[in-house]
């Protein structure tokens, strides 16, 4: 999932309004947070989890 996020970022550097995002259901958090918080932040990169009832929070 982060593999094709990153193929897909631009080659040259985005503005500092460019953000990216990562929606995964609840049940794959733990899997997604082993991705480091340092590096989520400086690759401004979002975290949405999809519940079952398919509310959407950002984490």
């Amino acid at each position: 999932m982060f593999g094709q996020l990153l193929r897909r970022m631009p080659r040259e550097q985005p503005g500092p309004e460019t953000r990216f995002a990562v929606v995964v259901p609840l049940e794959a958090r733990t899997a997604v947070q082993r991705v480091p918080n340092w590096l989520m932040r400086e690759l401004r990169i979002g975290l949405y989890l999809v519940d079952l009832d398919g509310s959407v929070t950002k984490n």
